[in-house]
């Protein structure tokens, strides 16, 4: 025998087993809950109708009507007179507030004690579809609407009905505070550009643990199932599929064209920033941006801290990889350390690196700044006014001389004061960038006058 879903799980309502208030009597709303939006409550789909017949947008609208009112007005027997009056009156005696903070680790608790208890009161066959469908499972995998189905012997589109009629029910379980929560959950996401993490909602809650009876990972996705407009990646960056086609597959191709161009890496908000400045995206919503970006596949969310997320190319080019590795260093690094620190930051996602691979990838703008160690222009020990300073001297010296010069001999010489901040590898890139010099051999520099004439003597 068929049941009706929508009956099974609306809240038995005590008020339902009393007389009929006095229709003589007028609704009184207090001052304090006046705002409050009637469809934010648990209520029946019967009283919930009256409010839309009437034009109800807030408790406020409901004060000083007769309840006679409300009778006469139809389809309003005297369960639904009954069921109104009993929610009032809990409202009036605070049984729903908002809390003032919704993000405090305190609320948070309270929030995912509301969920559990929501969750406990539905029907069992309700409660086990949710939570199968938000990942509540042994290997922690959501289920796929056909999976739910064959295992309760329904259709598809039968669970996705019974998943509509579940979730407004539990969101409408914890009242207008539920609500608020979830508001300012979104508000968080979108105003800082981040998707709601297991991480992230870790870092909300005392001692970074789910108060409840289930795992993070299950309260992300099903806050992100009772309100659609968070972000929630309860499993991180997924790879599944593409960006679906439209604005959301044109914001991640002109953002993987950014970072190709540009800056490799950059904070998921300057990203977004840069990306609604494209041609076509300036309408494009944060929601948006971060669904393309769960599922793009050439483009790397990476999470320093949960609050702080960093979008690069999945794939780079390997003299591209080797600087950006570098550019992120404040020193110079050895080839091992170079490898080290690419497998770090791009897995095996690059290929298989060895020593060799590195030392082939270096490009032109790294320098050989110690024995088998490279850095770049800004890792130089000498600032640039000692640089051009001991280019001077070098070519001094130069003049004096009739031959060649090394300049690991000029820097262990200590003639000059520089010399004791640098080596031989960076005077010798120095002298290579200067154009008054020519290196005659390895690690051994002319006047590139005087190496001119020489060859053209011979």
């Amino acid at each position: 025998m068929k049941t009706n879903i929508a009956r099974t799980i609306e809240p038995l309502n005590p008020a339902l087993q009393v007389l009929e208030p006095k229709l003589a009597d007028s609704l009184s709303i207090p001052a304090n809950v006046s705002h409050f939006n009637p469809f934010e409550f648990p209520s029946s789909a019967r009283l919930e109708g009256l409010f839309r017949r009437r034009g109800i947008k807030s408790l406020g609208d409901l004060d000083g009507v007769p309840l006679k009112e409300l009778r006469d007005f139809g389809n309003c027997g005297p369960r639904t007179i009954a069921e109104l009056v009993y929610l009032l009156k809990r409202i009036s005696a605070g049984h729903y507030t908002v809390p003032a903070d919704c993000l405090s680790p305190e609320n948070m608790s309270q929030l995912l004690r509301k969920l559990d208890e929501a969750l406990a009161d539905l029907p069992a066959r309700e409660r086990d579809i949710l939570l199968l469908r938000v990942g509540a499972t042994k290997d922690g995998r959501f289920w796929t609407l056909r999976r739910v189905g064959d295992k309760f012997n329904l259709t598809r589109e039968r669970v996705r009905q019974i998943m509509e009629l579940i979730l407004p029910h539990v969101r409408k379980a914890g009242g207008p505070g539920l609500a608020a929560q979830l508001r300012a959950v979104a508000s968080a996401c979108t105003d800082k550009v981040y998707p709601l993490t297991p991480e992230l909602l870790a870092e909300w809650l005392p001692a970074g643990k789910a108060p409840g009876k289930y795992p993070l990972p299950v309260y992300v996705r099903l806050l992100g199932e009772l309100e659609p407009t968070i972000p929630a990646w309860p499993a991180g960056q997924e790879h599944r599929t593409d960006p679906r086609p439209g604005q959301q597959e044109i914001a991640v191709k002109a953002l993987r064209h950014l970072l190709q161009q540009g800056e490799w890496r950059m904070p998921l908000k300057a990203a977004y920033k840069r990306t609604v400045l494209q041609p076509g995206l300036h309408d494009l919503s944060v929601g948006d941006f971060l669904a393309g970006l769960k599922f793009a596949r050439g483009l790397a969310v990476d999470f320093p801290r949960p609050d702080q997320p960093r979008v690069r190319l999945r794939w780079l080019a390997a003299t591209k990889a080797v600087a950006a590795i570098l550019e992120e260093s404040n020193r110079a690094l050895s080839l091992k350390e170079i490898l080290t620190r690419l497998r770090s930051t791009f897995g095996t996602e690059m290929g298989d690196w060895s020593l060799g691979s590195v030392r082939r990838a270096l490009t032109l703008e790294a320098y050989c700044l110690a024995r088998g160690s490279f850095g770049l222009r800004r890792h130089f020990k000498l600032a640039p006014g000692l640089g051009r300073q001991a280019c001077q001297d070098v070519h001094e010296l130069l003049l004096k001389q009739n031959g060649p010069i090394s300049p690991f001999r000029v820097v262990s010489g200590r003639q000059f004061a520089w010399t004791a901040k640098t080596n031989g590898y960076e005077l010798a890139e120095l002298l290579r960038e200067d154009g008054r010099f020519a290196e005659v051999r390895r690690f051994h520099f002319d006047l590139l006058s005087r190496s001119r004439g020489k060859r053209a003597r011979r």
